[in-house]
């Protein structure tokens, strides 16, 4: 199972779409069970659009 700070360390590249299936699945997986994981993505998401903007 996937932990937070393993999901820390790859969350640039899931945003990104740089994962492959079976990793995106892990991450997927785990942002189902865990809010703080969901919220540190959503806030990593909104800086990288920020900053393409």
């Amino acid at each position: 199972m996937l932990m937070c700070r393993d999901l820390a360390r790859i969350a640039s590249d899931y945003i990104d779409g740089e994962l492959g299936p079976m990793d995106t699945v892990s991450v997927k997986m785990h942002l189902m069970m865990c809010g703080h994981c969901r919220t540190f993505i959503g806030n990593l998401r909104s800086s990288v659009n920020l900053m393409k903007a």
